[in-house]
């Protein structure tokens, strides 16, 4: 009588050998690797496809706008979740008033004297905006996901 071949789990382990536990029928993985590589699958797809908000640099209102459009037609067409839109949402309103008081703060400088001569880094933070705040990289910075 012959022996029938078992094909085996073709998951490497941290020190490189194979896993050796019988590998599902139609499968390369055991049970319990063949759910983790689909996890991974799953995870790697849905941060591909929320990747497409945080690469869009929120710089000034027409972005935001733009970022905005976005985010409705994805949720119309059921490719992203109401919790999520409603998270980056939240997001873009958040960044729309950054972008406004930062704005108004900028024209209050020019219309002051042109742009804080004469006062120390100390005076400029007491007021709740540091230098480095009005510029649009930070804006920017502040929003990414």
């Amino acid at each position: 009588m012959a022996t029938a071949t078992v094909p085996l789990c073709q998951h490497r382990m941290e020190n490189a050998t194979l896993c050796g536990c019988p590998a599902m029928r139609g499968h390369r993985y055991c049970y319990s690797h063949q759910r983790e590589h689909e996890r991974g699958a799953r995870k790697k797809a849905e941060r591909a496809q929320q990747k497409w908000f945080e690469s869009t640099p929120l710089d000034d209102a027409a972005s935001v706008q733009r970022a905005l459009r976005q985010v409705m037609e994805r949720l119309l067409s059921g490719q992203v979740d109401h919790k999520k839109a409603g998270q980056i949402l939240y997001k873009l309103q958040t960044a729309s008033v950054n972008l406004r008081s930062a704005a108004s703060h900028l024209e209050a400088d020019r219309l002051s004297g042109g742009g804080g001569a004469g006062r120390s880094d100390a005076a400029g933070a007491g007021e709740g905006w540091p230098r480095r705040t009005r510029e649009k990289g930070r804006v920017r910075g502040d929003l990414v996901m």
